[in-house]
């Protein structure tokens, strides 16, 4: 990659809580969850998300596809209220339950734009 920067490939926005409004940026690759700062992606005020790898949400730069891995969180992971098990593919407006904190799922990247392109 010819970047100085990780540039974004997506976004999750929080859509309801104390937190409601809030944008998180995706890169690509393996974007890691959790509470804790080290994490990609740092949702740190909801208690009921795991501290480190609650869940991983991927970029597939090959495929211009997001997936949505459960990983080490204890709660269940749900995706338009469905709980999900196993890595799963991503669309646009996809809403993704993570402990008690609902997110809406946006993507830059896909079949209309790639920065590889």
């Amino acid at each position: 990659k010819n970047f100085k920067i990780d540039p974004v490939v997506g976004w999750l926005t929080a859509i309801t809580g104390q937190e409601k409004g809030r944008d998180y940026r995706i890169h690509s690759d393996n974007n890691f969850i959790g509470r804790d700062s080290g994490m990609d992606i740092c949702i740190d005020y909801d208690e009921t998300i795991s501290r480190e790898k609650h869940a991983i949400i991927s970029f597939d730069t090959r495929s211009l596809s997001f997936f949505l891995s459960p990983s080490e969180g204890r709660s269940i992971i749900r995706i338009n209220d469905m709980p999900i098990y196993q890595t799963t593919k991503l669309n646009d407006f996809d809403r993704i339950e993570l402990g008690e904190t609902l997110l809406i799922f946006r993507s830059l990247c896909g079949e209309n734009f790639s920065w590889e392109g």
